[in-house]
């Protein structure tokens, strides 16, 4: 019974709402729909630009004159960014003296 009375209340009040809409919201709506449609489109080209090829030179170590490039994308970048940041944590962790505390004490295990 309490969902008939909700029901009919939501509809009474959903139809004045329409009914009492006046030009400005319409074009209001068309504004926000154009904003949605900008933000696909730049969301396109964010995905354009991760597909973008990007050279970098680097020196080789222990020479000063020769060096190195590399052509990736920039998503292969982001990749190996975060790789060479995962491995210097891991490297920082196994640095202080392979120490584990363990979560319970009474297991020993880390």
């Amino acid at each position: 019974m309490k969902f008939h009375i909700i029901a009919a209340a939501t509809l009474t009040f959903g139809t004045t709402a329409a009914l009492a809409q006046d030009p400005g919201e319409d074009a209001a709506r068309s504004q926000a729909a154009q904003a949605t449609q900008q933000e696909d489109e730049a969301e396109e080209v964010e995905d354009d630009r991760g597909s973008e090829v990007v050279c970098r030179t680097e020196r080789v170590t222990g020479s000063l004159t020769r060096r190195t490039r590399t052509c990736l994308t920039r998503d292969e970048w982001d990749i190996v960014e975060r790789r060479t940041k995962d491995e210097l944590d891991r490297m920082g962790r196994n640095a202080s003296g392979s120490q584990c505390i363990p979560d319970d004490p009474f297991r020993g295990r880390c």
